[in-house]
């Protein structure tokens, strides 16, 4: 399942920056040369071995390239949201073996 995730953010990452270059192409905002070079940058950050490692690749170029906050955003959303899922799955666990106590400490951690 993981794995199927991480495909699926990367898709969409690739997407959302393809997007930005894109719309800065077309407003005559980006030159082609620099975006050459962005596209160099943002391969340079893959491949990627997890969730959390995207998150932090693409947290990391997007400190130093502003134009692309949005896929920031969406890393974001995307890490948080799999982090609840693995707690949500944890929790469900817990419950099944009827230990509510645990599974209501895992919103803790």
């Amino acid at each position: 399942m993981q794995n199927d995730s991480l495909t699926k953010m990367k898709d969409q990452l690739e997407y959302l920056f393809l997007r930005v270059v894109i719309s800065g192409l077309k407003g005559n905002t980006l030159p082609i040369p620099d975006a050459k070079q962005l596209a160099r940058e943002f391969l340079a950050i893959e491949p990627f071995s997890s969730i959390e490692d995207a998150h932090n690749k693409i947290n990391q170029f997007t400190a130093s390239h502003q134009g692309f906050l949005l896929l920031k955003e969406y890393a974001d959303v995307y890490y948080d949201e799999d982090r609840l899922d693995d707690k949500l799955e944890i929790m469900r666990k817990h419950l099944k073996e009827n230990n509510i106590d645990e599974a209501l400490n895992i919103i803790h951690t």
